[in-house]
């Protein structure tokens, strides 16, 4: 998705450049930061703007409202991403609000879109000041301590899991999975540290196997050759294409229309965004305004 998302960019750039049949090479293009902003605020206008969508929802140009769609969906999965390896909580959060309403325009998403409300208005809203921010920034970890390399903590636990059930496996028959629940599997962590430093210290250097998204040149050009033969952006006038598929729903735009609809017929639905247990604590700022 990654990588969809970044060719698709470029292919809008090189779009709006009209430079669609250029074949990129390792020399760098030079230009200027006024060219550069001029250059974004051009393909933010044709192709990410909210007035570019609506218009080519009037038009019924199908394959540029997919294309818009795409890239307007795909951006939130990358962004929370990011978020995510650099440990950004708050980013995260703004990507989860933003999903709790697109989760009431797909279909077969009923808990997920009442569970994602309620556990965001938990961690904002209802529990105390100190003990939300106390889960907020314990929700990601570095396993290793590299920076951009943060992890959701239930990963962390999968990875636990992981090596209590090898050991169940290789200790063979009448093995007892209590006694690796109870000893084993919480000496694991200590073990894999005693491991690692005993590795350091005789002159090992640690290989860590890191996940990173790229792309060659050779791909790039691979999907804008195929950008190009299928008019991709929808920038070639009079060029037709068989088998049309309709426009996709817009889940952004009919999650906030389904919850509108709901506040209208009374709120059913949000009403069970709140949380089923919230904490009752003293306002202790009312209790001294009480005193004065």
């Amino acid at each position: 998705m990654r990588r969809v998302h970044y060719a698709t960019i470029l292919s809008m750039i090189m779009a709006t450049k009209e430079t669609s049949n250029r074949i990129l090479t390792e020399e760098k293009e030079e230009m200027t930061p006024g060219d550069i902003d001029d250059l974004v605020d051009k393909v933010y206008e044709n192709f990410m703007s909210v007035n570019a969508l609506e218009k080519a929802k009037e038009d019924k140009d199908h394959r540029l409202t997919n294309l818009m769609l795409q890239v307007q969906d795909f951006a939130t999965v990358v962004q929370c991403d990011n978020a995510m390896r650099t440990g950004d909580i708050g980013r995260v959060l703004n990507m989860w609000r933003l999903w709790s309403v697109m989760a009431h325009g797909i279909k077969g998403l009923n808990k997920y879109g009442i569970q994602l409300p309620r556990m965001l208005l938990l961690l904002t809203k209802a529990l105390p000041e100190g003990l939300q921010k106390l889960l907020r920034h314990s929700l990601l970890i570095s396993l290793t301590g590299r920076p951009g390399h943060f992890v959701a903590k239930d990963f962390y636990l999968e990875l636990q899991n992981y090596w209590l059930k090898y050991f169940f496996n290789c200790t063979g028959t009448g093995t007892k999975i209590l006694r690796l629940v109870d000893k084993i599997s919480i000496n694991v962590p200590t073990l894999q540290k005693i491991l690692r430093d005993a590795q350091g210290e005789s002159g090992k250097k640690q290989i860590y196997q890191s996940h990173k998204c790229k792309m060659s040149l050779v791909n790039l050009n691979s999907f804008l050759r195929m950008a190009e033969q299928y008019n991709l952006c929808c920038v070639k006038e009079g060029w037709k294409m068989k088998n049309l598929k309709e426009a996709t729903t817009d889940v952004l735009s009919k999650g906030f229309s389904s919850l509108q609809e709901d506040y209208a017929r009374g709120g059913i639905k949000i009403q069970k965004f709140n949380p089923s247990t919230v904490l009752d604590h003293p306002d202790e700022n009312a209790g001294d305004e009480g005193q004065l």
